[in-house]
């Protein structure tokens, strides 16, 4: 109670602040999951939305990353949510980058006691407003450093406060955080040269150097460790470490531009090694604010901040840009610390700086609007940068998944003209091909993504379905084979692949294929259709009914799904029903032959003979035969020749 008492007013400023930043980024929560990364972070993790355990994330990584605290994160809004709903995740980063405003303001006055609590919470709101900081909120997979910002400013709070008889307790809660801070993303590894840099004077304190150096220690581990899972080997654009100085000079240089005038922010740059390389003025600026970097301890902090993304070390979004905004958000403590210096040098600063958080507020609350949809993120991509193959191929990948696949095309045509040997591209355009009918661009696409991207199931089961629609059935099985074997719990290949058999008459392999799927992974309604066809040619009704009903039921509206299930009613003498989907399926087809030969035996059954005859004389002009045997069999009943 006597610490409440005695800190009041600073609690009241830091309520505040969470809860004005966390209201001001409240709009993201009616935002789409965003196009990079979120499906592959949250839909197809197994430790997010699969049937593994949560606490199996700690026993392995997923996606080339190690970090269990992120996924444990996630899973527990799944479990709230009762699944994956874009706005509670939304919701949650808005919520912790408020609670990282709140630790920022509480970090600054920890740090030198005669700074006013204005001067702290203007500082804090710099690193709230900027919109290099919208990336990293508005976008879900972000809780990653916003989880790892939350547990190194918490750490190095308590770090900075472990003075008199709690200073073990405090030091050993500081390096919890830490370690939970790593195991979110490895990017916290630079706490302890943040701590450093924030208080060089406690290095005299032997437990606050043997601290940092624990920290260090578990700092390079959770790097070093990571970097063996990140597949940069493979990455075309990793450059020779004697040319990597002028890498991460030229980020550097980025960074500062967009820190200073934070116009044109997207989350695709288009800055590889190779173009920062050559960025001379970028180079100029980044050399200029290393040396500035040497004065000004604000600036030192901006620069270690941004150390482990720099270019030093490669990484896999390299192929892509070297420089993200994401990367810069916790970085953003550096010119928070320095506008948090001036605010108490007069009025004019102040008023300077009112101006200038204002004007932060205003650009990013207009950043957030390019955040709102898929499309929106990837038109934006390719507005900033003209040549963005990845911007070009979310925008596609986006309209596709829409069902968009005329216009989807468009853009992941553009895409491969850009990075021809990206095989995601020609994997999505093969689908967009396929909606469209094109059957001979999506076998060629197929074929150039397995020679870019190797032997994968899901484009070798495709390649398979494209090429039994192009009635290459020999080939189309080699191939369904072949990605069967590398996923053969693959439902969808299971089912083209019977489908595929069944073409082919060989309806007992095409039963077994079925059966190799489980019924519960399988909500496709084809699957049920299928079963329900072969079950008939077995002369199972029953069952073939109850399989119609399920395909129905998931929204089937094929004329021949009703026709069959209408034979398998009439099968049953349920003649009622059997008339009513068969007529369901004339509406669709009034000349299908099948249907009408059908729905003529209920009328044959049910008395209504005229009907019959006029059913199978409309069927039978069509070459019918078994309709051709119904008049005959009538007429000669009737005493009456063809």
């Amino acid at each position: 109670m006597r610490f409440l008492i005695r800190h009041q007013y600073t609690l009241v400023w830091l309520t505040w602040l969470v809860i004005l930043v966390a209201a001001f980024y409240a709009r993201t929560v009616s935002f789409e999951f965003a196009c990079i990364d979120d499906d592959a972070n949250l839909r197809d993790n197994p430790f997010v939305n699969g049937a593994q355990l949560s606490w199996t994330s700690w026993l392995k990584p997923y996606f080339n990353l190690y970090i269990p605290v992120s996924y444990s994160f996630w899973r527990a809004l799944v479990v709230l949510a009762g699944g994956l709903e874009p706005w509670i995740f939304h919701g949650a980063n808005a919520l912790l980058h408020g609670l990282n405003v709140g630790l920022v303001f509480l970090l600054f006055r920890q740090w030198r006691s005669g700074l006013s609590r204005a001067a702290c919470a203007a500082g804090a709101l710099v690193f709230a407003l900027h919109p290099l900081q919208v990336e990293t909120v508005a976008w879900v997979s972000g809780a990653r450093d916003l989880l790892a910002t939350l547990g190194t400013l918490l750490a190095l709070l308590l770090l900075l406060r472990s003075d008199g008889p709690r200073r073990y307790v405090l030091l050993g809660l500081a390096t919890l955080t830490f370690t939970l801070a790593l195991l979110s993303k490895p990017v916290a590894c630079i706490a302890p040269i943040i701590a450093v840099c924030l208080a060089p004077q406690r290095l005299r304190q032997r437990s606050y150097l043997v601290t940092i150096g624990i920290w260090l220690v578990f700092g390079f581990a959770a790097a070093y460790g990571n970097s063996l899972f990140q597949p940069a080997i493979e990455n075309p654009f990793v450059v020779a470490w004697s040319k990597r100085p002028l890498v991460a000079l030229g980020a550097l240089g980025f960074y500062t531009q967009k820190l200073l005038w934070p116009i044109g922010l997207a989350a695709d740059y288009g800055l590889t090694p190779v173009r920062l390389m050559r960025s001379t003025g970028l180079i100029i600026t980044g050399s200029v604010v290393a040396v500035w970097a040497l004065r000004s301890r604000g600036v030192l902090i901006f620069v270690v901040g941004l150390l482990p993304t720099l270019g030093f070390v490669p990484f896999f979004y390299q192929a892509i840009s070297t420089t993200a905004d994401r990367y810069v958000y916790f970085a953003m403590l550096g010119p928070a610390l320095i506008l948090t210096t001036w605010w108490d040098r007069g009025f004019p600063v102040r008023w300077f700086s009112a101006v200038l958080l204002s004007s932060l507020a205003a650009c990013t609350w207009l950043q957030m609007q390019h955040w709102s949809t898929r499309v929106d993120i990837a038109r934006r991509m390719v507005a900033v940068n003209t040549d963005s193959w990845f911007g070009y191929f979310n925008w596609g990948t986006s309209l596709l998944q829409r069902g968009d696949a005329e216009a989807a095309r468009h853009y992941l045509e553009a895409s491969v003209r850009r990075r021809p040997w990206f095989p995601d591209s020609h994997y999505n355009l093969a689908i967009a091909a396929v909606e469209t009918k094109d059957y001979a661009a999506a076998e060629q696409h197929l074929r150039t993504n397995l020679y870019f991207g190797g032997d994968n199931a899901p484009a070798l089961i495709w390649l398979g379905h494209v090429l039994a629609l192009e009635g290459k059935f020999d080939e189309a099985g080699a191939y369904f084979r072949r990605g069967l074997k590398m996923a053969p719990n693959h439902p969808g290949g299971r089912l083209h692949y019977a489908q595929l058999l069944r073409a082919q008459g060989k309806n007992q392999e095409a039963f077994a294929e079925l059966e190799l799927a489980q019924e519960s992974s399988v909500n496709d309604a084809k699957f049920y259709a299928l079963k329900g066809e072969l079950l008939l040619t077995r002369g199972e009704n029953i069952k073939a009914i109850e399989f119609y009903e399920k395909a129905l039921a998931l929204g089937s509206r094929g004329v021949d799904t009703y026709a069959n299930l209408g034979v398998a009613y009439l099968r049953e003498k349920d003649y009622e029903r059997a008339e009513e989907v068969l007529s369901k399926a004339i509406a669709i087809d009034s000349y299908m032959p099948e249907a009408l030969h059908g729905i003529g035996l209920v009328y044959e059954a049910t008395g209504r003979r005229q009907q019959a005859i006029d059913a199978w004389t409309t069927a039978s002009a069509q070459g019918f035969k078994p309709a051709i045997e119904a008049l005959r069999r009538v007429r000669k009943t009737d005493g009456t020749k063809q």
